[in-house]
């Protein structure tokens, strides 16, 4: 089984004891450089390239996801999942009863601008019944 991690910059020893027990395959991701706009993230190699996993009955590999301004990149990807009515439906069920989920989209205590916070967002999202039609 081929799994890929998304997990924290460096994947964490339980974790990777659990992959390399459940996969034939790992593969993990160098974090991309991307832009939005007038800001971005820097991109930076993957933790697990510091590692030989050579003659390891599990190959590990790092692939470089695509870099530069994120609407290029991932727009195609947002429009086929906002378009998508079990993603919408997912999405807001995640918002409403899953605070671990809600809490890693908006954030509780962040200032998202006229005095709301994600608490806020997230109330007026699960409440607005035309993303969910």
């Amino acid at each position: 089984m081929k799994l890929l991690y998304l997990g924290t910059h460096v994947c964490p020893p339980e974790s990777l004891s659990r992959l390399l027990l459940l996969g034939d395959e790992l593969v993990f991701l160098d974090q991309p450089s991307v832009s939005f706009d007038n800001w971005g993230t820097v991109g930076a190699p993957s933790f697990m390239r510091r590692f030989s996993f050579e003659g390891s009955p599990v190959t590990v590999s790092v692939v470089t996801p695509p870099s530069g301004p994120a609407r290029n990149l991932y727009e195609s990807y947002v429009q086929a999942d906002v378009t998508n009515p079990a993603f919408v439906k997912a999405f807001l069920d995640g918002l409403k009863n899953d605070d671990i989920f809600a809490e890693r989209f908006l954030a509780r205590d962040a200032n998202y601008g006229d005095g709301r916070s994600g608490v806020d967002i997230r109330r007026l999202l699960v409440a607005d019944k035309s993303l969910s039609e």
